[in-house]
């Protein structure tokens, strides 16, 4: 199994709870509680199995991260079609309904408000050298 497929991978306890918690019609609200708890989930079922996510090195610093895997609204709504939870034809419009709420209430890909500063530590020290 690729890299990528393992991050993919929707374990039987998430999809249990992704399908005994979706309301039809969902309140975005509710969209980002669930996120919150599929991740958790996510990363108890991964502990518990003995998995870590890639560790990743800064080639400025050398310090080391692990990376944990993260769900977005988009990929729940995408699992929410694969697993039949939601007809698929309703997906397609709540995933453009998400984009436009994003773009218009400034969220980032988890549903909460952007950060305002830079991103990423590289993005940061970017700045930092800029006269």
């Amino acid at each position: 199994m690729s890299g990528m497929a393992v991050t993919r991978i929707w374990y039987a306890a998430l999809v249990d709870i992704l399908r005994d918690q979706w309301r039809s019609p969902m309140r975005w609200e509710d969209l980002v509680t669930l996120r919150r708890r599929l991740e958790e989930r996510l990363h108890v079922e991964r502990e518990g199995r003995g998995l870590h996510g890639p560790e990743l090195r800064c080639r400025r610093c050398g310090e080391r991260q692990t990376a944990r895997p993260a769900i977005t609204l988009r990929a729940l709504l995408l699992a929410a079609g694969r697993h039949g939870v939601e007809p698929r034809e309703n997906i397609e419009s709540l995933t453009e309904a998400l984009a436009a709420r994003r773009a218009q209430l400034r969220l980032d890909a988890f549903g909460e408000p952007e950060a305002r500063g830079p991103r990423s530590r590289r993005e940061a020290s970017d700045a930092s050298s800029i006269p």
